[in-house]
């Protein structure tokens, strides 16, 4: 029987059946990140073939689209290459003046495991099953988020869209940490609305070696906690647990650091290699204000612009917790001599989407008209717009 003499109603069954599967939690989001991924990686191939020094125009251009390697290996995930290849102490630990203790290890540590036992011998093997575990840590990450937050708001589906037109959402699924911050991220929302502080708390030490920025995520718990107003000691004696949980971590890599180099926070001073000696809370405003530091800066100090009014425009709907998370991100992420990597630092703001979905519609379409146009200069500054710096 075929599509003509098939009764209206079986067809109009088989309709009603697949829109039920593609209503399912796993398959929208799923539909979601796929798209977006392909869309951002038609436009790093473009920007590869016309801004990128790199690109010959020996090479094909379909050579970019078959081979992400050749467009998205780069930066830092040669870092986290290495440092899943040879750990910390490796013959090239130090290459180009540079330092591998200024990344976190929790995610090249988690690759390099998995790599050894997939038996990954190069780095063209290294970067695939690195893009490919970031992008099951991305999807699972969206996922429970997506999920937490159809509990905690009216539009969840916004907040998917929202979140993945974000002019950052690239470095999910390459070998960067952000996508097993994100996942982090979740867990820990989803750990602190069941009142499990202690478990959240861990997860938090995890984050904070996983992304600096981590550190900031603690506020999520420890405020929820206190909000909830425990009698005191309880409160005093559960928060000093917690923090013993969110810093024992970050501990144990400062005491791994120190037996190879004699500096247990070289972490933080090796960040002088990259022209940022002395960092601190806010020292972007202050380099900001001193002089003009070119298109770069300004354009990732609008990102920051951008959520900054939205914060302000829902300070109450956000509450204590997810003001003082917000906060310690952005102050721990204008720690450096200018601003840069805006885009990136604001994935973290899940909690700042989550009330943007029930803003004005100019706020949104604001938001959405911006990354739509920065992400195209985003991706191109990625793959080599030597103009601009990421």
């Amino acid at each position: 029987m075929n599509e003509k003499t098939q009764p209206a109603s079986a067809r109009y069954k088989v309709s009603d059946a697949a829109q039920k599967w593609l209503a399912k939690d796993w398959v929208k989001v799923l539909i979601f990140f796929l798209l977006t991924r392909l869309i951002i990686h038609f436009i790093a191939v473009v920007g590869m073939t016309m801004v990128s020094p790199e690109h010959s125009h020996h090479v094909p251009v379909k050579l970019y689209i078959t081979r992400p390697d050749l467009t998205w290996g780069k930066w830092d995930v040669n870092w986290y290459e290495r440092i899943a290849r040879e750990g910390y102490n490796g013959p090239d630990a130090t290459a180009g003046g540079y330092g591998v203790w200024a990344f976190m290890p929790l995610y090249p540590t988690v690759v390099g495991v998995v790599s050894r036992l997939v038996n990954v011998q190069n780095g063209y093997d290294f970067f695939y099953l690195a893009s490919l575990m970031s992008n099951l840590f991305s999807y699972a990450a969206l996922l429970w988020l997506y999920k937490i937050y159809k509990r905690k708001i009216a539009h969840p589906d916004r907040f998917l869209k929202l979140f993945l037109v974000g002019c950052g959402t690239f470095y999910l699924s390459i070998p960067y940490t952000e996508s097993l911050y994100l996942l982090l991220i979740a867990a820990v929302i989803e750990l602190t609305d069941r009142k499990w502080f202690i478990p959240a708390s861990i997860i938090c030490g995890l984050a904070l070696v996983t992304r600096i920025q981590g550190a900031a995520l603690f506020a999520i718990p420890f405020f929820t906690y206190w909000v909830q107003r425990p009698k005191i000691m309880k409160g005093l004696l559960t928060s000093a647990v917690m923090g013993i949980l969110l810093t024992i971590p970050l501990g144990i890599f400062s005491i791994y650091l120190k037996s190879i180099t004699g500096d247990s926070l070289a972490w933080m001073n090796m960040q002088s290699a990259w022209n940022n000696p002395n960092p601190y809370f806010f020292k972007s405003l202050v380099g900001f204000v001193d002089a003009v530091r070119g298109v770069g800066p300004a354009i990732h100090a609008y990102v920051w612009a951008l959520y900054i009014l939205i914060v302000l425009r829902n300070l109450k709907k956000l509450g204590l917790p997810n003001i003082m998370f917000s906060l310690g991100v952005f102050a721990v992420s204008t720690s450096t001599e200018i601003f840069y990597g805006a885009n990136r630092f604001v994935l973290a703001l899940v909690p700042v989407l989550s009330v943007l979905t029930d803003e004005k519609e100019w706020v949104r379409k604001m938001f959405i008209y911006s990354n739509l146009i920065l992400l195209p200069i985003y991706a191109m500054g990625f793959v080599g717009w030597k103009d601009f710096v990421i």
